[in-house]
């Protein structure tokens, strides 16, 4: 499929967001010029299902040049966090949107093993073969809707090199014996490498102050971001909502003052069966519990659930 112009639509799309971001900061706009590539950019990416200039150039049968398009990419003075805003805004506003739930996660993106220009490129574990690639990872925010799903920020996470360095030394120290007091002291944090819990509160600061009127109705978050002080810190930027994650089952809960696993609680008190439904209309019969425990990692009351089938816990 050829394509001399970008779609109807697409014009009709970016001269909204163009004039959301004119409304929610006066002075900023797109010129013309920046319109029609934004324009011509979105409809090839629907053709090519990619982001490559040079397929965009064959497209358009040489029209729009390999060169001018990355230039403007690369150089045109866009300002691409209003651009996300006003997206997101046009969006909202055409579906009706006041609430909904906001999601934390993060992704691992595997790139090629000689990559040396990419940001934040660090070495990861390979899932699916064991061993290890160079790669991203991306921490995004998502606003779910009963309408959309929406994206609505991300950030790339890098872990601090001189670290990960001396998490290196000292596993090898201690598996030679070393005591704790030989071993290398661990360095202090680097400000330049936020943890991802430290960049999803930054994403959750920067919705609410974009769309402060936008009502939140809960945050979800995997185990990684179930920290008392991540939990405790997202709840109290939208006010004391709801924050979900995931608890190990070797966490520790004090009850009638004796400690024991949560793991260890529940096979105590197992719950009551029910049946829920799952996708494609689907149902599964489980033991769900749940009860209201004295976490000690997190020096406070937890409402812990629990479910015997996948044996997860999640708290809020």
């Amino acid at each position: 499929m050829l394509l001399k112009e970008p779609f109807a639509f697409v014009v009709d799309f970016i001269d909204a967001v163009n004039q959301q971001i004119e409304t929610v900061t006066p002075g900023r706009r797109l010129t013309k010029i920046q319109r029609y590539w934004l324009a011509f950019c979105i409809s090839a990416i629907m053709i090519t299902n990619g982001v490559c200039w040079a397929w965009f150039e064959r497209i358009s049968l040489g029209n729009s040049k390999l060169s001018s398009l990355s230039w403007m990419f690369r150089r045109g003075k866009i300002c691409w966090d209003c651009l996300l805003v006003g997206s997101i805004n046009v969006l909202l506003t055409r579906y009706s949107i006041s609430q909904g739930v906001l999601v934390l996660d993060d992704s691992d993106r595997a790139r090629s093993k000689n990559t040396t220009h990419l940001a934040h490129i660090h070495k990861q574990k390979d899932k699916k073969t064991g061993g290890y690639v160079m790669g991203q990872n991306l921490v995004f925010l998502l606003f779910v809707t009963p309408k959309i799903t929406i994206p609505v920020g991300f950030a790339f996470y890098q872990p601090d090199p001189e670290k990960s360095a001396w998490k290196k030394e000292d596993a090898r120290l201690k598996a030679l014996g070393v005591r704790k007091g030989e071993r290398p002291p661990e360095p202090a944090k680097n400000p330049h490498y936020p943890t991802k819990q430290e960049l999803g509160l930054q994403l959750l600061n920067e919705f609410r102050q974009a769309f402060k009127h936008i009502h939140v109705q809960c945050i979800l978050a995997d185990a990684l971001y179930g920290d008392g002080n991540f939990m405790d810190s997202a709840s109290h930027i939208f006010d004391g909502v709801q924050v979900i994650s995931q608890l190990r089952q070797n966490q520790i809960t004090k009850i009638q003052r004796k400690e024991r696993s949560i793991k260890s609680y529940f096979k105590s008190y197992p719950g009551i069966p029910k049946n829920l439904s799952i996708r494609f209309g689907e149902s599964l019969s489980v033991m769900l519990g749940g009860a209201r425990l004295w976490i000690k990692a997190h020096h406070k009351k937890r409402y812990i659930r629990h479910s015997s089938e996948v044996f997860n816990h999640f708290m809020s």
